[in-house]
């Protein structure tokens, strides 16, 4: 069970009504961090695109998209870069599963991640353009 408290204090300063708010959250969706505490976690977030904080946990891939027949792309190490929406900033994420699955008929591949999503503190529920690293199947030139 995941316990969440925000913990908020008005201030008043400079007669500034968008940012009038300090607080932090403990718990709840900060559960991952050591220690478990942001503003991002917070039920009150503010400031342009703001929301708490949250990550997608993988993607689909479409046949061809990329060299979809790895070998052992999580004990390789694979990690996935992804563009956060708006290019504000990029997440990292570890690979925890990769399997085919079939969808509305068609082949596909789902990359679970694991560990990371903790860079841009914002986070979205959905990321955009995307590379993958540490697959040794990605790589198309000699020496590469």
């Amino acid at each position: 069970m995941s316990l969440s408290v925000s913990l908020t204090q008005t201030v008043s300063l400079f007669q500034i009504t968008y940012f009038d708010k300090y607080q932090v959250g403990i718990g709840g969706v900060c559960e991952g961090f050591t220690p478990p505490v942001s503003f991002w976690c917070g039920d009150h977030v503010q400031g342009g695109g703001a929301r708490q904080y949250t990550v997608p946990g993988g993607l689909v891939l479409r046949p061809g998209v990329l060299n979809s027949s790895w070998s052992d792309p999580v004990s390789d190490g694979m990690e996935v870069f992804v563009w956060r929406p708006s290019h504000w900033a990029s997440w990292m994420f570890s690979v925890s599963d990769v399997h085919d699955v079939e969808i509305n008929g068609s082949n596909a591949t789902t990359i679970k991640f694991g560990i990371g999503g903790f860079q841009g503190a914002r986070g979205a529920d959905h990321g955009a353009e995307f590379f993958v690293s540490h697959v040794r199947e990605e790589l198309d030139s000699a020496r590469e």
